[in-house]
């Protein structure tokens, strides 16, 4: 109590061990008084003191009640209080004898409650619980609200009616209450947005209630299930059994990963579920029912299954393949990166890349790793690696960037691949290739001798033969008879024709072995006499522009774009379907041009038909001797060849 409060301590409570009787304030005694007398120890009980006794302990009891006694008289005012009302309302009993009721409660409640006593004092009912009728609230001192429970008593003592009232704060409890529904409502919550499945079954395994997770699950609305038996819709002799254990011992089960295939959903196949079974117990300790909570975890196995297969092409993978941080620092090593490299995985994982990097490529490699770090995956880049014993090893790599589920790049993949065979084959082939090219070069020389010797060959022998040929022909017609002469001079001619026939082709075959217009005046005048010939066979327009070389071209150059020039021509009458042909020969300072361009139906330079085998020809050609060869040609575009020299090469 407050100073105020026991400055008013003159007027003792009632329920004292030495009271004074109490009377009302006003006129008339409205309850007896309580004669509250020590006892003589010696004497023998009399009626009075037993009655006294009685009375002490009465008074006794309502002191140590917890609840707050308060009894009024019919005006509502009060006239007994005890030691509860005081430390409920803050109030001394001084404070509180002769003020009405209406004082301990809160304006807007006292009409009402003044009402309901009125009420209950003519019901003549002796006693009645108040609060089912409305909000029943205390006033304490300072003015603060707080919710009781009351109840009200009366009865009639000398011709006046007496009211009791019991009060209990039950603020804790109401703060309880409302603890209590607030952890309902998140239980409530949880229960309707959580992922995990949830299902609350009764011991007899009938569905009591489901959340949306396990409905959405098994494709049937939440109300689907109430009052349905789990194993009459999902029959499982396995589970079940683990169900009924679960209610016989009381002890809960937890099993991952179990394989379960829905029997109305066989089209789901197999799925994968962690599921935990707890027991509900009621009052007496006995399970009455069952928590059942499941995850879906049929990705997760399905990640797990494919994440293990991944592991192991990666360990049985030929090519090292790293993890490394963004740190620098390596991740992950396989089985291929210690054969390769030479370091167990115990050895290089956690260490820096640098480890298998030379110095010098460090900066290179540094600039693929942050390609990586910006989601790039790069080509594969030739460089060099170290081996742990120092050796240096030709090596391809590739970088990839590895992200995480929101799709963050969180390390980065680093491939390598030994290519210390390939550069060694590679070397081999380019010895093959270097020899092949001699080897060309020297066939195209001794060919171009063997024609040059042929067609020298026809025209010293043969072509000198069949010209002393003519002659006897053209003399034995001169000495004949005019008489036998008219017998034979048709023959004669006959064999003059053939005679001049052979003669041509021999020239067209020395020709086309080696032109001599081409040893004796040059690339020019053989391009210009190539071209002649061209119109005259396919009757395609030819053009031709170009000066005359001095110097003139290496030997071997010229026959090479000669020979080309032949080729380009033969396959523009053959395929092209050309209108018209421009053939050009310039030369600038430093490389010599030839250009052949025809306005044909062209073809896909990148797939080159199949049947072309002269470009093969041409091409080689000039690789044989070290010249430039370039093929342009698109459908519908014609075709251009263009083949240059280098000065420095003539």
């Amino acid at each position: 109590m407050t100073n105020k409060q026991q400055g008013k301590g003159s007027s003792r409570s009632t329920t004292g061990a030495a009271a004074a009787p109490v009377k009302a304030e006003t006129p008339g005694q409205l309850v007896p008084e309580l004669q509250l007398h020590p006892a003589d120890p010696g004497a023998a009980p009399s009626d009075s003191t037993e009655s006294t006794r009685r009375e002490q302990r009465l008074a006794g009891i309502i002191a140590s009640v917890m609840d707050a006694i308060i009894a009024i008289d019919e005006r509502h005012r009060i006239t007994l209080v005890n030691p509860a009302v005081e430390r409920m309302f803050g109030y001394s009993e001084a404070e509180l004898l002769g003020q009405p009721l209406s004082l301990l409660i809160p304006e807007h409640y006292r009409e009402a409650h003044d009402a309901h006593i009125r009420n209950f004092a003519r019901t003549k009912v002796t006693n009645r619980g108040i609060g089912r009728f409305g909000q029943v609230a205390g006033r304490r001192a300072d003015g603060r609200e707080f919710p009781v429970d009351a109840s009200i008593s009366q009865l009639e003592w000398a011709g006046e009616r007496l009211f009791t009232v019991m009060l209990r704060d039950i603020t804790p409890r109401i703060e309880a209450e409302k603890a209590l529904q607030k952890n309902y409502q998140l239980l409530d919550r949880i229960f309707a947005t959580t992922h995990f499945c949830i299902v609350y079954l009764d011991r007899d395994f009938n569905f009591v209630r489901v959340n949306q997770a396990y409905a959405d699950a098994c494709g049937y609305p939440a109300e689907f299930f109430v009052g349905k038996n789990r194993f009459d819709l999902y029959p499982h002799e396995e589970n079940e059994a683990i169900f009924r254990q679960v209610v016989a011992t009381g002890r809960p089960f937890t099993i991952y990963a179990n394989p379960f295939q829905f029997p109305d959903h066989p089209e789901w196949g197999v799925t994968y579920w962690d599921w935990t079974l707890h027991p509900l117990r009621n009052a007496d300790g006995a399970v009455d029912g069952l928590l059942f909570a499941l995850l879906d975890v049929t990705e997760r196995k399905r990640a797990e299954r494919e994440h293990a297969q991944l592991a192991a092409i990666v360990e049985s993978s030929n090519d090292a393949i790293l993890i490394r941080g963004l740190d620098g620092s390596i991740l992950s090593w396989n089985a291929a990166a210690e054969r390769l490299f030479g370091w167990s995985a115990r050895e290089a994982v956690g260490h820096s890349i640098d480890l298998i990097l030379p110095p010098e490529r460090i900066g290179t490699l540094r600039r693929f790793v942050e390609g990586a770090a910006r989601g790039e995956t790069s080509s594969p880049v030739e460089t060099i690696h170290l081996r742990k014993d120092g050796a240096r090893i030709p090596t391809q790599v590739t970088f990839s960037p590895v992200r995480d589920q929101q799709g963050k790049v969180v390390a980065h993949s680093y491939t390598v691949r030994d290519m210390t065979e390939l550069k060694r084959k590679e070397e081999a082939l380019r010895g093959y290739a270097t020899r092949l090219r001699e080897l060309s070069h020297r066939l195209r020389t001794v060919e171009e001798t063997e024609r040059r010797a042929i067609s020298r060959e026809l025209h010293d022998r043969i072509g000198q033969e069949l010209s002393t040929l003519g002659l006897i022909l053209g003399s034995l017609g001169a000495k004949l008879p005019r008489e036998s002469l008219r017998a034979v001079e048709k023959p004669l001619q006959d064999m003059q024709g053939l005679l001049k026939s052979m003669v041509a082709n021999v020239r067209d075959v020395m020709a086309e072995l080696r032109p001599p217009v081409l040893d004796d005046y040059g690339l020019l005048a053989a391009l210009r006499q190539l071209a002649t010939e061209f119109v005259k066979r396919s009757g395609i327009a030819a053009e031709l522009a170009g000066v005359e070389l001095q110097p003139r071209l290496a030997s071997i150059v010229e026959t090479a774009m000669y020979r080309i020039s032949q080729e380009a021509l033969n396959n523009i009458a053959k395929h092209a379907q050309a209108r018209n042909v421009e053939i050009s020969l310039y030369a600038a300072s430093d490389r010599v041009v030839l250009d052949i361009t025809d306005d044909g139906v062209g073809f896909d330079a990148n797939a080159t038909p199949p049947d072309h085998w002269g470009l093969a020809t041409m091409r080689e050609r000039a690789e044989a001797v070290g010249i430039a060869f370039r093929l342009e040609s698109a459908p519908g575009a014609g075709t251009r060849i263009v083949v240059e020299a280098e000065r420095a090469a003539i």
